[in-house]
């Protein structure tokens, strides 16, 4: 069996990063458009103002080649927006990409040019600030950045995009750049400091409810037990009964060996059933009068916060109002008895029974050891 030759991997080609020797880093600030035109032509940049079109061949294998061509004007441009602005945006960034282009940056790994894939990345988050700014008012001419807002840079890849600013600046690179006097929380650097020690805080675990929310909640949880319970476990026991109708019919007809004659004959799933039951089911309070709507919002956690239907349409809507019935059963038995979490959780079924007056409406509780 002949032997394969084991194929190198295929290697980005490394672009021209020189400029020419007429030009500093420091003077791409200061060019216009006819000059930065040239030189990108020179950088292997393209020669499109509104674009950027990258060779394909500068990109390592992979999904890195689809960023070979970014759209800066359709990125900047929007209905209402000043052709003023709009050229200077423009002239930021393709300033911006010159300079990531051909100057070099520090990093953990020491001081190397960016990658290509680097400096395209760079400028998408470079035109998002962009378009941030542009968004605003403008406040001095000739100048983007300073329209900016705390709120503008809440993502880490903006707050890149405003610390390599700041360094072109303090490089005497760049003069548009964010105003320094205003506080967005960049990180300084804690090379030679010690490690702040964050105090640790005391819990209060045990703090008392307040009396607004226990005035708020008590008598919307006697609603609930109340009025709403009564008419709420009817509607369970219908459900169950009508389950159990459903189970009943649909095992007998699966005990029929010649289901041919008893075509069309298959009992209604529990589904149906039960969905028809709960829509045709009369929602009373304990007198007799209908209920037709809830006296306060109920919050679904199943709908992300939505409110409840009412009345409930399925037996989903069903279920969840009977653990809103057994939360306002266990709120106002703990808010009554007052024990502890482990005597509460310590307790059994039938630890509660009548009192010996004869009082219907006192219990006393038995603790169960």
């Amino acid at each position: 069996m002949p032997l394969r030759r084991k194929r190198s991997p295929k290697t980005a080609v490394q672009p021209l990063r020189v400029l020419d020797v007429n030009l500093t880093a420091a003077d791409i600030q200061k060019l216009g458009r006819a000059e930065l035109m040239a030189l990108r032509e020179h950088l292997g940049l393209g020669g499109d103002w509104n674009n950027l079109v990258l060779a394909e061949d500068w990109f390592p294998p992979g999904s890195a080649q689809t960023c070979t061509r970014t759209s800066m004007r359709s990125k900047l441009d929007a209905p209402g927006r000043r052709r003023a602005d709009l050229d200077l945006a423009l002239l930021r960034a393709n300033q911006f990409v010159i300079l990531c282009f051909v100057t070099a940056a520090s990093s953990l790994r020491g001081t190397r040019m960016l990658s290509v894939t680097t400096v395209v990345r760079a400028l998408g988050d470079f035109l998002v600030l962009v378009t941030f700014a542009l968004n605003r008012p403008a406040t001095t001419q000739d100048r983007l950045f300073d329209r900016l807002q705390k709120e503008d840079l809440d993502s880490p890849a903006l707050l890149t995009v405003a610390r390599r600013l700041r360094k072109f600046a303090a490089q005497d690179l760049w003069a548009d750049t964010v105003d320094l006097a205003n506080d967005y929380s960049l990180e300084q650097s804690r090379r030679g400091k010690k490690k702040a020690v964050m105090e640790p805080k005391t819990p209060e675990p045990f703090l008392p409810l307040p009396d607004e929310f226990i005035g708020q909640a008590g008598w919307r949880m006697v609603w609930i037990a109340r009025t709403l319970g009564p008419a709420l476990i009817e509607c369970a026991q219908g459900v169950a009964a009508r389950f159990q109708e459903c189970e009943d019919a649909f095992l007998k007809w699966k005990r029929i060996t010649n289901k041919k004659a008893m075509r069309g004959k298959k009992p209604v799933g529990a589904v149906t059933e039960i969905g028809n039951y709960i829509l045709q089911f009369q929602w009373r309070q304990p007198d007799g009068t209908l209920l037709t709507e809830l006296p306060f919002r109920m919050l679904s956690p199943s709908r992300s916060g939505q409110d409840m239907c009412w009345p409930p349409r399925s037996y989903s809507e069903v279920k969840e109002l009977l653990k809103v019935l057994q939360t306002a059963h266990l709120f106002i038995f703990l808010l009554s008895t007052g024990g502890r979490i482990s005597e509460a959780l310590s307790l059994q079924d039938g630890c509660i029974v009548e009192s010996p007056e004869g009082i219907t409406t006192r219990c006393a509780v038995r603790w169960l050891c």
